[in-house]
């Protein structure tokens, strides 16, 4: 009997121990997703207008109005660090100032307003968001629709390249900004003898955007 208690007495405090240091339920309590923020994807939205000229042989020089809109998509948000890699699409149509031609028809010239239409995509890379003045860059290809080009819509791909400034509005952290910018591209088009002509579009843009993430 002695024996027993004495066992008893070694034993207990151990398992009563053991009870004591086993873990709870785990917590069901979700993060707060303003902590990750900065890992999700960024997006900016702005309208631009543009003046800029097309550049060949069937167009007439001078300067032509547009106007557009742009969407960014970026692997980061607003808030990170660094310079941003993303992905950039765009759409405008000529408005106001229109571009004109020339075509050759019953043995003379004629000269005349057109409408083109442009779309496309560029790989942008872009300072630092939360900077107050910051630059951007970008490569891609588009698409322009001349209309009428020799009595019918033409269209015609081409390779853009861009540059520009953004400046912040308004005191830190501000989601709208200002952009300036300067595209510059090149493409060929077939006349109607079938011979291939260069083709160039330059363009000045101003856009007033905001950040949406």
């Amino acid at each position: 009997m002695g024996i027993a208690v004495t066992l008893a007495a070694l034993v207990l405090p151990g398992i009563v121990g053991a009870q004591d240091e086993i873990p709870g339920p785990p917590s069901t309590e979700l993060a707060d997703p303003e902590e990750h923020s900065d890992a999700a994807f960024g997006t900016d939205v702005s309208v631009t207008g543009a003046v800029g000229a097309l550049l060949g042989e069937w167009t007439v020089p001078g300067a032509h109005t547009s106007v557009g809109l742009r969407f960014d998509a970026f692997a980061v948000g607003v808030s990170a660090a660094g310079p941003r890699l993303g992905l950039s699409i765009f759409g405008e149509r000529s408005l106001g100032l229109l571009p004109r031609a020339e075509e050759d028809q019953s043995e003379q010239v004629v000269e005349f307003p057109f409408q083109y239409t442009h779309f496309g995509a560029l790989c942008v890379l872009r300072s630092e968001p939360t900077l107050p003045w910051g630059g951007t860059a970008g490569l891609g290809f588009s698409r322009i629709d001349l209309d009428p080009y020799y009595g019918g819509a033409y269209p015609l791909p081409v390779m853009l390249f861009e540059g520009g400034v953004r400046r912040h509005l308004g005191a830190a952290p501000s989601k709208a900004f200002l952009d300036m910018g300067l595209r510059a591209g090149w493409a060929q088009l077939r006349n109607p003898s079938e011979a291939l002509e260069d083709l160039w579009t330059v363009q000045l843009s101003l856009g007033l955007g905001a950040h949406v993430r």
